[in-house]
């Protein structure tokens, strides 16, 4: 179950940790963004990922900056991919957590595990931020 739970948002931090460049379909006229590694218990969006499924994603956010987390309650590996040359936003192993902090602007993205297979397995999900 995903869950987005109120809290002041952080300014994302400059650096960047863990990001794998992601094409899209077509051109993007958007800047891309990317993802600073942050505390899972600070996640304003928690995506709960098992054996090939992240569970009731969310289909719309708001623009703005969030600490996306994922509990990967599964036994393999999996991450949080954005489209659009966001990338990772966080990575766990089996039984783990992880989080990274994110500002998203209004669009249309693709969300994804990247783990070879996951995706096509169907660990994919469409977003909106208005």
């Amino acid at each position: 179950m995903s869950r987005l739970r109120p809290s002041h948002l952080l300014v994302a931090a400059a650096a960047s940790v863990g990001l794998a460049a992601c094409g899209g379909a077509g051109p993007d006229t958007t800047p891309a963004a990317s993802a600073a590694a942050a505390d899972f218990a600070d996640a304003d969006l928690v995506l709960v990922a098992g054996d090939m499924f992240y569970e009731d994603p969310p289909a719309t956010l708001a623009a703005g900056t969030y600490v996306i987390g994922i509990d990967n309650q599964g036994r393999a590996p999996h991450d949080v991919v954005l489209d659009r040359g966001i990338g990772q936003v966080a990575y766990a192993g089996g039984g783990e957590q992880d989080a990274g902090e994110i500002a998203l602007e209004p669009g249309d993205y693709v969300v994804y595990c990247s783990i070879p297979g996951h995706r096509s397995s169907g660990m994919e999900f469409d977003l909106t931020v208005e």
